[in-house]
């Protein structure tokens, strides 16, 4: 099987590179023949370095940009070119190859056509298009939600192609010291409502952070709450998301990107 796990060499992978990284771990435990499909790199991290199992991998001749807008314009490279013997493709994201093999595809979300202004116009066209090919390539459509699946028969998927599989989540043994000394080191002496995510308007961190200030503002019981922020930064600058924090002073932790560890 061929799995696209290009979207880990992008700056900020998210929860779609999470999502492919376990998928990867859980099938090669299952000792599933499984290999990576990605875009030509150069000076770029390792398979291992972006948290991938030992598997075989194979790359396009291309760059990530035009790989995708290949396959979608020009359906060239077929996957089966990248990857000799392959006998089934999973496009793991929107990036879906050009391929006369039976192809899956996991659908995240249909944000773009819920809330296109939070997308670049090109964004959106590319969406779209992605669309349009697992409307009538995909031979099996994973969502990992009934609400997604939803909004994907509105899109005009054929329901009968589609298979809700919620995404895994993988827990991590933390000890009491770890927590404290975690705490001790962010400075996080009060209890707290944590936010992880990449800050990016359709996240809607402003609509968090207006929430807090109304709930320690009107709210007695409140003193003694933070609210954490983790995350790299994203695209978008909000001057009220700003004023926001500003105002809240310390109330408000602003961690930058944790590590899974870390995380945990």
């Amino acid at each position: 099987m061929g799995m696209v796990v290009e979207q880990l060499w992008q700056p900020v992978p998210g929860g779609s590179g999470t999502y492919i990284v376990e998928l990867a771990k859980a099938l090669r435990a299952r000792q599933v023949p499984v290999a990576g499909i990605t875009a030509r790199h150069q000076a770029a991290p390792s398979p291992r370095e972006v948290g991938l199992p030992s598997m075989p991998m194979r790359s396009s001749h291309l760059p990530r940009t035009a790989l995708y807008e290949s396959w979608n314009r020009l359906g060239l490279p077929r996957a089966e070119s990248i990857l000799p013997g392959a006998q089934l493709i999973h496009a793991t994201t929107w990036a879906l190859p050009a391929t006369s093999l039976p192809l899956a595809v996991t659908v995240h979300d249909l944000a773009f056509l819920r809330a296109p202004e939070h997308f670049t116009p090109r964004g959106n066209a590319y969406f779209s298009r992605s669309l349009e090919r697992v409307t009538t390539e995909a031979s099996a459509i994973i969502v990992p939600s009934q609400a997604t699946a939803d909004d994907c028969i509105a899109a005009g998927i054929d329901a009968a192609r589609l298979y809700v599989i919620p995404h895994g989540v993988r827990t991590r043994a933390v000890t009491d010291e770890q927590v404290e000394s975690f705490r001790a080191t962010r400075g996080l002496a009060r209890d707290y409502v944590l936010w992880t995510g990449t800050r990016e308007p359709r996240k809607n961190l402003l609509g968090l952070l207006r929430a807090f200030v109304l709930l320690i503002d009107e709210h007695d019981d409140a003193g003694d709450l933070d609210l954490v922020l983790v995350g790299p930064a994203g695209w978008g600058d909000d001057a009220v998301e700003r004023e926001l924090l500003t105002r809240l002073g310390d109330r408000v932790h602003v961690t930058g990107r944790l590590d899974d560890d870390e995380l945990a």
